[in-house]
């Protein structure tokens, strides 16, 4: 069996990653311009304060990254502070984020307490 959106999922988290690493530990909001998407509405409906029911309707591609999000944070990669519908505000790499990307500061191990 094979992945069919394996490349896109690649693409999506190579830029939530790179982002939330350049900010680290300052969380920050994404939506899938972050992966070079074009979003919907210039300012995402669900990151305006808007219900939900207001008019947008998003693109596969806003659909892709926002269930590609949602899966490294069930995973524990991020931790997101407040999901909408294809948007999300106070994301942050987990220890286990760090991690995968090799990017654990030093003050995390014990050796640097030796």
């Amino acid at each position: 069996m094979v992945i069919k959106q394996s490349k896109e999922f690649e693409v999506i988290v190579h830029a939530v990653f790179g982002r939330l690493l350049e900010s680290f530990p300052v969380p920050v909001r994404l939506d899938a311009a972050v992966a070079g998407y074009e979003v919907a509405a210039n300012e995402p409906v669900e990151c305006s304060g808007l219900s939900e029911n207001a008019e947008h309707k998003p693109s596969n591609e806003e659909f892709l990254f926002a269930s590609s999000v949602r899966w490294l944070a069930a995973e524990g990669y991020i931790r997101i502070n407040q999901e909408y519908y294809t948007c999300f505000d106070g994301v942050t790499l987990t220890e286990k984020g760090l991690a995968v990307l090799s990017a654990t500061p030093p003050c995390l191990g014990k050796a640097f307490y030796a």
